[in-house]
């Protein structure tokens, strides 16, 4: 589920630095402040702990093959998110200052690092994460049902369908759509029809488990993303999100409403195309369509061929 970010607080810090006396000594000042360090002796063993839990990284320049200067771009690569990055170095004079900014350095510490330099860098380099993490995180909800907005939808659906295909992990994509959501514009005028999305946004995230993402792609046309999901299983999730929002209408301006779903599947050791999955799941979401609205049909989807419904 998409939430804004905490304020400045714990945070997982990445110390890279080959001087193991120096890595932890800087690890234990960190601890004292609250925050959680992970230390790393190479750049092989920091790409291997880099990942998007990483607030911060403090980095050596000066090491062995792979120094700060080539490691810090290599880390930029790999974020999701901006995560800044602090120079460490024996050298305090203009030209290091100069490279490390042009490595994509964010600041500079003098090693040995004392306690309150550290605490200062560390603290201003963590309100900018936070506020780089709010606003990435408001750039992708809408701003009317507070879920996902397209944007996020096609990030996520893109993630996922990699993350398929490379570790063979299964999961389901189900589309919603309100029933005739243009007549109750029309009649009720926009208003109202704001009002039925605002409720289906809200039975969508509080129908769906936390491991699920939900999100607003148009107009009335909604999405959820299940990992760990079979058609089975997204069935009862997509029947228990129709029959939550027929309920949960019947209190607003409009009366009471319906919806319908499409689901695809994305099964393990099949390629994983997010355009063909799409697709499939669009398609069953028709076909509830043309069957009479107010239901649930599921797509067997499989990339080799030509999606079809069942």
């Amino acid at each position: 589920m998409f939430t804004l970010p905490a304020e400045v607080g714990d945070a997982r810090i990445l110390v890279i630095d080959d001087d193991r006396y120096s890595g932890a000594h800087v690890a234990q000042m960190l601890r004292a402040l609250g925050h959680e360090p992970l230390v790393a002796t190479d750049w092989s063993e920091a790409i291997s702990l880099f990942d998007e839990s990483i607030d911060l990284v403090l980095l050596d320049m000066v090491m062995p093959k792979v120094g700060g200067l080539k490691l810090a771009p290599l880390l930029r690569e790999r974020s999701v998110s901006y995560v800044p990055i602090v120079f460490l170095t024996g050298r305090d004079d203009d030209e290091s200052r100069q490279r490390a900014l042009a490595a994509s350095g964010d600041d500079y510490l003098v090693k040995p690092v004392s306690a309150i330099d550290l605490q200062i860098r560390v603290t201003a380099m963590l309100r900018i994460r936070r506020l780089t993490q709010r606003l990435h995180a408001r750039a992708q909800i809408d701003a009317l049902t507070g879920v996902g907005n397209r944007r996020a939808f096609d990030d996520v659906l893109e993630r996922y369908c990699s993350v398929a295909n490379r570790y063979h992990r299964p999961f389901s994509l189900v589309i919603v759509d309100v029933d005739h959501f243009k007549a109750i514009n029309d009649t009720f005028g926009h208003s109202v029809g704001d009002e039925v999305l605002v409720l289906l946004g809200q039975v969508l995230r509080e129908g769906v488990r936390n491991a699920d993402e939900v999100f607003r792609y148009g107009g009335e046309e909604f999405a959820i993303v299940a990992p760990e999901t079979l058609e089975d299983g997204a069935m009862i999730l997509a029947e228990r999100i129709r029959s939550s929002f027929s309920v949960v209408t019947r209190a607003c301006a409009a009366g009471r409403q319906t919806l319908s779903a499409g689901i695809a599947t994305a099964r393990p050791l099949l390629t994983c195309d997010r355009r063909l999955l799409f697709k499939a799941a669009d398609d069953a979401l028709y076909r509830a369509k043309r069957r009479g609205r107010d239901r649930v049909i599921t797509a067997c989807f499989d990339t080799a061929k030509r999606p079809s419904l069942i």
